[in-house]
């Protein structure tokens, strides 16, 4: 069934999930089965926290939040942060209950960079891939690029890939010459099925502005450089441009610009390229709540 205009407490978008920071409010509202045998009750809301994010069977990624008030029937309700509730970051997939009392209250969340490919045809839906942050809190940059450099490093990587140190880098690229500071994240690969090599760098910038124009920059200079291959999606914001026997990627968020390679450039190892960038802005956007408060 399809409608031909949304319904009107449809969200506005969606917002990745992945650059939800950790202890971001949480909202869900959804159909409710409560154990009242005199009573219905339509709906409920379910406020929660934010908890990050796993991987599933080595395949299937998933958020976590946190929520004593999820019940049976809340499947496919929209999870949604407090600062930003007008977009959904994500769906609930479900409750996690064991009977040793681990992971109480743990609510796995389906994420929307895995919603957004399936409404292709159906809906026409802006994603958001910054995360939203009290702007009534002043960002130092100076103390984020502090605190990206010093860790401890809390993205989740792809399997297959471990972080081994964040190092010291230059960047010698003329776009981004209004940086204030940049790092390297070295990779390294483990087990069969992961790529032969991977790197991911962060940059961050004295305000969004500049750190958008580095993305932009960058975007149409893999795109030149490396025409010839064809393979170039995505916007400055978030992008994957297969390079000579590699996987660039990158993505923009507040006033940090981070960017991964991968080789191979087989298309088995394009998650990898883009799982780093995901676990980098993750990381990025953890700190920023920091630096923010």
């Amino acid at each position: 069934m399809e409608r031909a205009t949304p319904l009107p407490a449809s969200v506005s978008g969606l917002l990745a999930t992945d650059v939800v920071p950790f202890r971001a409010s949480t909202i869900v509202t959804g159909f409710s089965s409560i154990d009242d045998p005199d009573h219905e009750y339509r709906y409920l809301d379910a406020s929660g926290q934010w908890e990050g994010g796993t991987t599933r069977d080595s395949q299937v990624r998933l958020g976590r939040m946190s929520s004593n008030s999820i019940v049976p029937g809340m499947s496919g309700a929209p999870v949604r942060q407090l600062l930003r509730d007008d977009v959904a970051c994500g769906v609930v997939s479900g409750r996690f209950n064991t009977a040793d009392g681990w992971l109480r209250d743990a609510v796995w969340v389906a994420r929307t960079e895995d919603l957004q490919p399936l409404l292709t045809g159906i809906a026409n839906v802006v994603m958001e891939t910054q995360a939203p942050i009290d702007t009534r809190k002043r960002l130092n940059p100076k103390y984020l690029a502090e605190l990206i450099r010093n860790g401890p490093f809390t993205g989740t990587l792809p399997r297959g890939l471990s972080l081994v140190a964040i190092e010291n880098t230059l960047v010698a690229d003329a776009t981004a010459v209004h940086r204030i500071d940049a790092v390297h994240l070295a990779l390294q690969p483990s087990g069969n099925a992961g790529p032969d090599g991977a790197d991911g760098y962060i940059e961050c910038y004295a305000s969004p502005t500049d750190a958008l124009a580095r993305a932009q920059a960058r975007f149409s200079q893999l795109r030149k450089q490396y025409s010839k291959f064809g393979v170039a999606q995505g916007d400055p914001r978030e992008f994957c441009v297969l390079g000579n026997g590699e996987w660039i990627c990158g993505g923009q968020a507040g006033y940090v610009y981070v960017e991964a390679s991968v080789y191979p450039g087989g298309n088995a190892f394009l998650p990898f390229a883009s799982g780093v960038v995901s676990a980098a802005l993750q990381y990025v956007n953890q700190q920023s709540v920091i630096a923010a408060g």
